[in-house]
């Protein structure tokens, strides 16, 4: 397992995600389907043997007591409850990813709209507060 610590953003150690604990799917591009790891903070790999992520599946990172995530920029969509549950204060994540914003929201603590609202910008949003749920790109 490898770890980076330090960023422009911060100094939180982000942990490479052991591919052992994926469970996915796919040929030609790849979705995850499940994470069996716990907490901290992840850097989910933008490829899996050559093969592109391009999807985070339904569920897939939820109830996992995560505090920041790094999306690669190949994922391109993130699906229904796929990170909810968590207690995230850093989400990094690439341009232009369609988010689940209905019944079911992706992150469920106001993630989605500081994104879709924010013109889907790539960048490293970070939690404000806890209540009300304020997300602020860092620059």
């Amino acid at each position: 397992m490898s770890h980076i610590k330090g960023t422009q953003q911060s100094d939180t150690e982000y942990t490479i995600i052991d591919l052992a604990d994926l469970e996915y799917s796919g040929t030609t591009e790849i979705t995850i389907t499940q994470y069996t790891g716990h907490g901290g903070s992840i850097i989910i790999p933008a490829e899996i043997d050559g093969i592109s992520i391009t999807s985070i599946g339904d569920h897939a990172f939820d109830w996992k007591r995560l505090a920041g995530i790094s999306i690669p920029n190949s994922v391109t969509s993130i699906r229904d409850d796929a990170f909810t549950w968590n207690k995230l204060t850093s989400i990094t994540i690439g341009v232009n990813v369609t988010l689940a914003t209905s019944t079911f929201p992706s992150f469920y603590d106001q993630f989605e709209e500081a994104y879709n609202d924010g013109g889907i910008l790539a960048g490293t949003y970070k939690k404000t507060n806890a209540f009300p749920y304020n997300w602020t790109r860092q620059q």
